[in-house]
This record gives structure tokens, sequence and C-alpha cells, in this order.
């Protein structure tokens, strides 16, 4: 439960919400409401253009008495019509979204009441109005499918944009371990009293992913420039992000396996690379010893995300083949596959290869 700054308590969760009351009214209240969709770009946008279901209550009674469905505009707007009159409180919800809440609304016959019902937080996949390590897990499951990949799940594109990359990751941290009803009122008090920081300031990122610095970096940087055959090169990957803080790490790096053989830390063959520990939470770790290629993915939900220059991982190599050089570097021909993000944003702007040049 959260309570608002009046002292209605909000229910969380579906599972509460009582079979609808018919209400015998000739009232025509309207409401037009408006929310923000995070991690989509700047309205109005197609991307905005989403389906938004409305409650009513009273704020006497927590159980819903009406439901009403509707599509917000570009802008993030939706009229609904056909209200009964009377003191409200009144909750909006997105497919994925926590449910948000404006407690005692008056709705009057013939008048159309302005809502603003404010962000709306990411991540509930599973419609329970809270975002878990169940939701987590979803996305978790669909990262690197897109709308064409047999299976996909669209509930886990969260910014629909057709693919499930590490944006999405890190628009489900805006509201992991949250439940609904989140505050519409007062621009977001704090969830609980004496919390602190409040909710605006931790949702600033998703908020305001204008004040994000673009164009961070990710390279590979090799622990000896001139190898043997047979020896063992460490590729650490390096993010280089400054004063900016990431919450998600991608890539796929491309190697020629004729040439270089992936291993472990103790010289044998490897199924996966050394994660790093600035982004604790692995999401995908794989090596395509044939096609000579590895991916891996890594994020942090909770807690204070990293910055400046890290490890996301570490790669070993042992030199096999016989040419001059070998290049490594990284693949960004599949679509979100290299990323570094937060607010749900990709905020990656240059990629840096490293070529290892054969000692005789």
């Amino acid at each position: 439960l959260v309570e608002s700054n009046t002292g209605v308590q909000f229910v969380a969760g579906q599972g509460q919400v009582a079979p609808p009351t018919p209400v015998a009214t000739t009232n025509m209240a309207a409401v037009r409401v408006r929310v923000q969709w995070l991690g989509r770009p700047a309205a109005p946008s197609d991307s905005w253009i989403q389906p938004l279901t409305l409650h009513l209550s009273t704020p006497s009674d927590p159980r819903i008495l009406s439901t009403y469905r509707g599509m917000t505009d570009r802008n993030g707007v939706v009229f609904f019509e056909g209200l009964a009159g009377g003191v409200f409180n009144v909750h909006v919800k997105g497919a994925h979204t926590l449910q948000t809440a404006r407690a005692a609304v008056t709705l009057s016959d013939n008048v159309t009441a302005e809502l603003d019902m404010k962000a709306q937080v990411e991540g509930d996949t599973d419609g329970d109005n809270c975002v878990t390590v169940a939701d987590f897990a979803l996305v978790q499951s669909m990262l690197g499918t897109h709308k064409d990949t047999p299976g996909f799940n669209p509930t886990a594109d969260l910014n629909g944009d057709g693919a499930v990359t590490m944006t999405d990751v890190s628009l489900l941290r805006s509201g992991f371990d949250m439940c609904g009803d989140v505050s519409a009122d007062n621009e977001f008090q704090p969830l609980a009293l004496n919390a602190a920081p409040s909710l605006s300031k931790q949702l600033s990122p998703w908020l305001n992913p204008e004040r994000l610095q673009k164009g961070l970096g990710m390279s590979l940087v090799a622990s000896v420039s001139q190898p043997r055959k047979g020896d063992v090169v460490e590729v650490r990957v390096q993010a280089i992000t400054g004063p900016q803080a990431v919450d998600g790490a991608s890539f796929l790096v491309r190697y020629d396996p004729t040439q270089l053989a992936p291993v472990d830390g103790l010289g044998q063959s490897a199924q996966a690379v050394e994660p790093g520990l600035a982004l604790p939470s692995v999401m995908g770790n794989w090596i395509d010893g044939k096609g000579g290629l590895i991916g891996f993915a890594s994020s942090m939900v909770q807690g204070a995300p990293p910055r400046g220059e890290f490890t996301v991982a570490t790669l070993r190599f042992r030199l096999i083949g016989d040419e001059p050089s070998t290049t490594v570097g990284f693949d960004k021909s599949a679509v979100g596959a290299v990323q570094l993000t937060n607010g749900g944003t990709d905020l990656l702007g240059q990629v840096i290869g490293l070529t290892i040049t054969h000692q005789p």
C-alpha cells in the first residue's frame, strides 16, 4: 500500500479489484488524462500512442467501481467520457507500467476534468502492479530477440521499438522493487513518510533523458600487444563514461576462430567470459567458438550505477594461428547488441576494437 498526501490508501495490485458496481446515474462527466511515457522519443511521437486503463474508486473504499479503456494520442493524452459524477480516486495504468493515482477528484456533470497523471513507471510485465524479479526474468529471457523472432513476447519490449535490448532492462529499473499505486499528486511525493529521495528525484534519468551525456565509449584493451603463438592474450572490454553513470552494458565481439581460441583463466577452453564487477547482474554470457562471436550483457537494477572507466568483462584468447596480425572488434550489425544505457536510453557513441600483431 502507498499512502497519498490526503491520507487515502491506494491498493497495490489488480488482484484486490472487486467486480464493477453499477452506478445508477444519468450524469455524463468526462476526463482528459495526460501521461508521460518513459523511454520513448519526445512527444509528439507515434510511440506515445499506447493503451491506458482508467479506474474509479471512492475515497472511503478502495474497491474499483468502474473501469474505462482508451488509447493515448501522440502527446500522451486520452479522453474518457460517460463517467459518473461525484468524488473519486482516479487510477490509470499502462500495459506494463505501475498504476498511478490521484485522490479525491471531483467529476461534474457536463464538465471535463483535466488530470495530469504524470510518468508511467515501467517494468510491470505480468500485470500484478509490482516490478519484481519475475518481471526482470521475463525481460532477460527475451533479451536479444525482436518482433520477427519466433516466440517473441512484446510485453518485454518496454519501449515499443520492436526489439528487447538493454534499454528495456534500463527502463525496468525505473520501477524495480516498487508497487503501485504511485501518487500523481504534488509532483510525485515520497512513497512513504520520511522517505528520501522523492520519486521524481529517483526517476530523474528517465524523466529527463536530455540531461544524460551521450557519446560514451567502449573499447577493447589487450594485455600484450605482440604475443607469440601459444600465448594467452587478456582482452578487457572497457566502458568509458566520464561523469555519466550507466546501468547496463551489452556487446557482441567478433574474432577470427582460425587465429584465436577463447580460454578461461586457467587456459582451458571457455564457453563464457569473465564478468566485470561494476554491473553485477549478468543477463547473457556466451561464446560461439566456431562462428567467432562472443555475446555478453550485464546490468544493475538496484544501487548506484557506476561511472568513469571500468571493466565490463574480460576475454581471454590463445593465439593459435600464423597470420601476421588478427583483429578483434565490436559487431554492431544486430540492433541494440552493443549498448551503454541509463534512463532507458542508449548512451553509447563510439567503440574501439584492436589488432593483435603476431610476434615471430
